[in-house]
């Protein structure tokens, strides 16, 4: 949900410094028909790839293109297509029969990684980003109705999420029918991350991108001193950056931030899409978030949504502590957080080593 006209500002940066014997080669990919021949963005975002020599982009465009299309289609709760529309009937009939195997990976994964979390990632939030969703594009400064938060929230699953989810073979059926799912806080990394399995026996360092939230890097970039360089947005002018991350080889990140969709309601509160599946209200403790880690960009893209939904930096580390364990990953991250009427950038031991041009104070965090 990346502002899609920051494209060529992040293009020109990234290129920058490009020898003459490199050829950078990247494209979108496409948006998809749905029923009624209208065009949808895939993912709800700008989606792309790039290759450093253009037979490379040649060889794996046309993959990566039907990759993303296919999850979007699969995942896409909105829209009802002639091929793939499995989440948006899941979501209408409460259950479907001979779901694919993508599918069914998703369901299993946003399953556990819900539990894992305690629910501060939620995938059934759907009721609830119905309410919101509209105010972010009617010019609005008013919040919903406390009704309308409280009648959506009594429809968000407050127990483990299997308890709702019946999955048996390839047959998935809800056990409460006002359940509706909803994948956009997993489906970018999980459809970078199929793509990323499809190019595993190809050697040509690229980079896959969906919209800035979820980015996978893959081998040596070819300059920079092999660097590959990732902004860290200011979250209170988002056409600048507060810092860098200077990576190399082959990572996974992903970024979560209150600046990307929101409206200021009467009160003078920032109401962004990253919804408190507990309160009902987006959360406030965290203006951004950036996770890196040297894979599973689908586990990551979910754990930024929850880390935000974290109440004290304690917290914050011992949910990535937890997710680490169980996926058995080493996770690094920066934050942009408010202290008075400043931010400052608070960062793991790892993120410290690696990040340049601060231009906000930065902070250690070792809870």
């Amino acid at each position: 949900m990346k502002k899609k006209w920051l494209f060529p500002i992040l293009l020109t940066a990234l290129l920058i410094g490009c020898s003459n014997n490199v050829e950078p080669t990247e494209n979108f990919v496409v948006g998809v028909k749905n029923v009624n021949g209208e065009t949808v963005q895939v993912l709800n975002t700008t989606v792309f790839l790039r290759t450093y020599s253009k037979k490379a982009f040649n060889k794996l465009f046309p993959t990566y293109t039907s990759i993303i299309q296919r999850v979007h289609k699969e995942s896409d709760r909105y829209n009802q297509y002639n091929d793939y529309s499995e989440i948006y009937n899941l979501n209408k009939d409460k259950q479907l029969s001979n779901a694919s195997d993508e599918v069914l990976t998703m369901l299993n994964n946003v399953i556990e990684l819900s539990e894992l979390t305690d629910g501060k990632f939620n995938p059934a939030i759907g009721p609830l980003i119905d309410i919101w969703s509209p105010l972010f594009n009617n010019g609005t400064n008013n919040d919903p109705s406390a009704a309308d938060i409280e009648d959506a929230l009594t429809k968000v699953p407050s127990s483990p999420l299997s308890d709702y989810i019946k999955i048996e073979n390839k047959n998935v059926q809800y056990q409460n029918l006002d359940l509706e799912l909803d994948l956009g806080a997993y489906a970018k990394g999980f459809a970078l991350e199929v793509a990323n399995e499809a190019f595993k026996d190809d050697e040509n360092p690229l980079m896959i991108y969906a919209g800035g939230s979820s980015i996978i890097l893959k081998g040596t970039k070819p300059y920079a001193e092999g660097n590959w360089i990732i902004d860290i947005d200011n979250p209170d002018n988002y056409l600048s950056s507060v810092a860098q991350l200077y990576l190399k080889g082959t990572h996974a990140i992903s970024t979560s931030g209150d600046y990307q969709k929101y409206f200021l309601n009467s009160e003078g509160l920032r109401r962004h899409h990253i919804l408190n599946p507990h309160t009902g209200y987006p959360a406030t403790n965290y203006r951004s978030i950036t996770i890196y880690s040297d894979r599973r960009a689908d586990i990551l893209d979910a754990l930024t949504t929850a880390l935000f939904n974290c109440e004290t930096d304690q917290e914050f580390v011992g949910l990535i502590d937890k997710v680490e364990e169980h996926y058995e990953l080493d996770i690094e991250f920066v934050y942009v957080k408010k202290d008075g009427n400043s931010n400052y950038l608070g960062v793991s031991s790892g993120a410290k080593e690696v990040i340049k041009n601060p231009k906000l104070e930065v902070r250690e965090i070792t809870c």
